[in-house]
């Protein structure tokens, strides 16, 4: 009997050490709520695991309200992996919402721009054709800072 406990508890424990290093999406949106949000690195670094994988589901799903995907959005500039540069790259050539294009490039410009700056360069060489002014002017002033020409 007192093995079975033994081993019951021990199961537990792991398990619930499992839970802590593995993230889950109820964390992730709790982490990302609140009126007066912050980012604050060291409370994403708990999450470890896949953190930034459910960070891109929650940018890229329209069915949550804008605040929460400009926020995860933000936190992706913590992961600065190529994964989350592929996924940078990918949504805002891809993004039809202008606010979410925009925080897309700028996040993909704060994570990268020192670690791979020719594929930001790229990305906004490609943004200074997009028919917003301010996603061109950000493009141009982002080639600027790198010492780029546009053309």
């Amino acid at each position: 009997m007192r093995r079975f406990v033994f081993l019951t508890l021990s199961a537990l424990m792991f398990v619930g050490t499992l839970q802590a290093q593995e993230p889950d999406r109820q964390r992730v949106m709790n982490l990302l709520a609140g009126y007066e949000w912050r980012l604050i690195p060291e409370r994403w670094q708990q999450l470890g695991g896949d953190a930034d994988l459910i960070l891109m589901e929650v940018v890229t799903d329209p069915q949550l309200m804008n605040v929460y995907r400009f926020r995860a959005m933000e936190v992706l500039t913590l992961y600065p992996t190529n994964r989350v540069a592929d996924f940078l790259e990918r949504f805002t050539l891809s993004a039809t919402e202008v606010p979410l294009l925009w925080r897309s490039f700028r996040s993909m410009e704060r994570s990268f721009k020192t670690s791979q700056p020719d594929r930001v360069a790229r990305l906004a060489t490609q943004l200074l054709q997009h028919p917003n002014a301010r996603v061109r002017e950000d493009a141009a002033r982002t080639l600027g800072e790198l010492g780029r020409q546009a053309f």
